[in-house]
């Protein structure tokens, strides 16, 4: 009791949790006992503690105490007020009535108003979960549950920890699932009708236990109704973000148990007012797309699906055409969140007008924007509106984004400044997510599908061509004044041999001299062609996951040439072919070979993921054989002579995240094929390269107790040189860069999680070849071994938990290790030998 009155929230929760329940169920009586200490029950006067409580004590005790007897179910029934009348906001000095367990005990009825109105959150939620809760799910909640839910939802709406609002969230949910129960009993029982209007009615006295039921299910519709009125007028334009936070997840909520499209005929509990769905709510939901805060964006969208088709205020050819121009303007902004808005706004249109309603959208060259035309246009566009909505749509997105490209051709400088193509790449990512291939709207036009989404991919290709190269390995050195990168003759072969077109590249050197809003215009390009590019690998992701592949027709027959699963397989149902297929695959490496830039670089190798995990799955071994080969491209470049220390910016950028893709993608449950095979290559060409890089130190060790004074003259001017020269300083000897590649995915092999059973087995070769590679004369070696034994580490041991004192899950023991692995017994010699030196 002492902890619960100490006003330490922490040490509270730890006593509700563990040690109060466990003493109330040795004892059931000591509830009693710990009830007087609080001077509340039969034994408050026997039990007193020895120093006075405050109020604010004796509130958490007893909310403490209550939550542990509804979880224990020693409360029975509903609390109550001890007479009629209903608990009034003001300063209320009755009492209330709780059974516990059997046994009445009367409590000061402003102590549930303290607690709820308390400044602690843990004690406002578990005032509110003793309340508002009955493990009695069909109960009607008494009209004093609902005067105090009805005095705690107002006061909650602003606060701002994300921990209170997920609880307090859920808390709703289960009240929520036990107003429905509850009033669904009714309605089936047939002693209870929800009355058409939303007044409340004034408590009148029953006489009947039936009068009882009837009139608190009445009173809980009629608080269900206020409360769906109350969240939605929450959501008014310039809202706090705390309170449209609180506001549109009960909401989600609500809409979810019960739907605001109400079915027609059919008698159900409907707690929603006709002010919810008026034109007015669907203009500021609709203006809440455009927020700032990415979370009430999305549930802003999601709010808006379950309002009736068309929305209201917006069934209109020329309302909806309103939408589209805002939406469009806001697709084309540079800034991100603007975009966002816009491709959400977008994704709505595509659900509620195209899929649901059948409207057709075009693209007028003239406007420069995308045109609606419902069902009721008539005279001339009879011819549009007779082709397939959805493959008109998605072919208007399509010239839209081939505008866009048209323009970053001709100045990607001016193209840049208005978002350039991530805006509308974005759209339609929004909208192949929404598409379900396997139904009858898609089926009716796969032929379609399948040349639009070839033209997709040919403008995607353009994309690339001129956006790449900004974001690769060359441009990390762009420097401040472009007029020394035009004067460096080196960087322009380079960006020549990555097959840059000229007017691009031509327009790019004359604009970028100039600057936008205060920034370089280099700044400006690099910004727009990043996000281009991650766009890009997220809209292949979206398109790979569930768009139709290739099928054998005769799985068992895989192993036959590849001339016969040609013939074998079937070609009524794909989308994408396998030349189409390898073209992404080759393009997802092309980009992570050449970009430099983190995010653009995980957004991409997720891509690869769902591309190869697709392609695994399939019967078709052509498409499974794609992966192979793409792994030994992989091996290939990072053994690739001629390489220096660009290539190992990043931790080598995107060679370990080409590594992670193919892992990442094999199969759940299946044997996997190439990890064991890129691993065993890897440790194989870090041991060779070891071993070659101590004869050569060997070498050069004997040649320099020769003529020790020479060499080091010879040195001093090397160095000279080579700092004279930026170019020379950036190679390195042969081997050094690919063994750093080695480590490089080594080390993130062993970091990944998801892994640690199927890496598990080459810790200890791993672990010897890192040591050993700290005796490397090279400090780029050195360093990559040292980070990849670090991963090994904590693959081995795990994470020491403070509080636990154990590791993490996924991790082996130490204990395990050292009696599985075959090499366990050299490496204690070789770390001792090698931290020795």
């Amino acid at each position: 009791m002492r902890g619960l009155v100490s006003g330490n929230s922490k040490l509270r929760s730890n006593l509700n949790t563990y040690a109060v329940p466990t003493v109330i169920e040795v004892d059931t009586d000591s509830i009693f006992a710990m009830l007087g200490f609080i001077s509340v029950g039969p034994s408050a006067d026997a039990n007193k503690l020895d120093v006075p409580l405050k109020s604010d004590q004796c509130i958490a005790a007893l909310v403490s105490l209550l939550k542990v007897s509804r979880n224990l179910a020693l409360v029975e029934g509903d609390i109550h007020m001890d007479s009629d009348e209903l608990l009034e906001q003001e300063d209320n000095k009755g009492a209330v009535i709780i059974s516990v367990k059997g046994i009445a005990v009367r409590v000061p009825a402003n102590w549930f108003v303290l607690a709820l109105t308390h400044s602690d959150e843990t004690l406002r939620i578990d005032a509110a979960e003793s309340l508002f809760l009955n493990p009695k799910t069909s109960s009607l909640p008494s009209s004093l549950e609902l005067s105090l839910l009805k005095l705690a939802v107002p006061l909650n709406m602003r606060c701002s920890s994300t921990a209170f609002q997920m609880k307090w969230a859920g808390l709703f949910r289960k009240f929520f699932s036990r107003v429905r129960t509850a009033l669904d009993r009714q309605l089936k029982q047939g002693s209870w009708l929800p009355s058409p209007n939303s007044i409340v009615k004034e408590a009148r006295p029953v006489d009947t236990v039936m009068d009882t039921t009837v009139q608190r299910a009445e009173d809980l519709f009629q608080f269900m109704k206020w409360l769906g009125s109350f969240l939605f007028n929450s959501c008014y334009p310039s809202a706090p973000y705390e309170r449209k936070t609180i506001a549109m997840e009960l909401i989600l909520i609500m809409v979810d148990v019960w739907p605001i499209r109400r079915s027609e005929g059919k008698t159900d509990v409907h707690p929603y007012n006709d002010s919810i769905t008026l034109p007015d709510s669907t203009i500021s939901f609709v203006g809440s797309i455009i927020d700032s805060w990415d979370k009430l964006r999305e549930n802003s969208f999601r709010i808006l699906l379950q309002f009736p088709t068309p929305l209201p205020g917006i069934s209109q050819s020329a309302s909806i055409n309103d939408v589209i121009r805002w939406a469009k303007e806001l697709v084309l902004s540079p800034r991100v969140r603007e975009s966002d808005a816009g491709a959400l706004t977008f994704r709505l249109i595509f659900r509620k007008y195209v899929l649901e309603l059948g409207c057709v959208i075009v693209f007028s060259e003239e406007n420069d924007c995308l045109q609606c035309y419902t069902k009721s246009t008539d005279g001339d566009t009879e011819v549009i509106a007779s082709q397939n909505p959805v493959a008109q749509y998605i072919s208007s997105l399509i010239q839209w984004l081939c505008t866009v490209v048209e323009e970053g051709e001709r100045d990607l400088c001016e193209a840049c400044k208005r978002s350039f193509v991530h805006g509308v790449l974005l759209t339609l990512r929004y909208t192949f997510d929404e598409l379900h291939w396997n139904s009858a709207a898609i089926q009716s036009c796969l032929s379609e599908m399948r040349s639009l989404v070839g033209k997709l991919l040919q403008l995607i290709m353009r994309i690339t061509s001129v956006a790449l190269w900004v974001v690769s390995s060359d441009a990390w050195y762009m420097p401040y004044d472009m007029d020394d990168m035009i004067d460096d003759g080196s960087f322009l072969l380079d960006i020549i041999d990555e097959d840059q077109p000229d007017t691009a590249l031509a327009t790019t050197e004359k604009n970028a001299k100039s600057g936008n809003n205060g920034k370089p215009a280099e700044h400006v390009i690099m910004v727009g062609c990043w996000l281009a590019m991650k766009e890009v690998s997220l809209l292949f992701g979206t398109i790979v996951r569930k768009i139709p592949l290739p099928v054998c027709s005769h799985s068992n027959s895989s192993q036959n040439s590849l001339s016969d699963n040609t013939e074998q397989t079937n070609m009524s149902g794909e989308v994408l072919d396998v030349e189409q297929l390898e073209m992404m695959g080759d393009h997802f490496l092309q980009v992570l070979l050449k970009m430099k830039h983190n995010g653009a670089i995980d957004k991409t190798r997720a891509g690869l993921t769902a591309l190869c995990n697709r392609l695994l799955c399939s019967n078709d071994s052509r498409l499974c054989k794609m992966t192979e080969s793409w792994m030994v491209l992989l091996m290939d470049r990072a053994v690739a002579k001629g390489q220096t220390v660009d290539d190992l910016l990043r931790r080598s950028a995107g060679l370990p995240a080409s590594f992670m893709a193919l892992f990442l993608a094999e199969p759940e449950g299946t044997p996997k094929k190439l990890l064991p095979r890129a691993l065993q290559w890897l440790i194989e060409f870090a041991k060779t390269s070891l071993s070659n890089f101590q004869k050569d130190h060997n070498q050069k060790s004997e040649a320099m107790k020769d003529c020790i004074v020479d060499s080091c003259e010879s040195q001093s001017g090397i160095t000279t040189s080579v700092h004279s020269n930026g170019n020379l300083s950036k190679s390195r000897d042969e081997g050094v860069v690919p063994t750093v590649h080695a480590f490089n995915v080594l080390r993130a092999a062993f970091n990944d999680a998801n892994l640690a059973a199927d890496t598990s087995g080459f810790c200890a070769e791993a672990t010897i070849v890192a040591v050993h590679a700290f005796s490397s004369p090279y400090w780029e070696v050195r360093n990559a071994a040292c980070l990849a034994y670090t991963a090994l580490v904590r693959r081995m041991v795990g994470f020491l938990n403070v509080q636990k004192r154990e590791s993490a899950r996924r991790s082996i023991s130490g204990l395990e290790f050292f009696h599985r692995q075959v090499h366990c017994g050299l490496i204690l010699p070789c770390c001792s030998y090698k931290f020795s030196i």
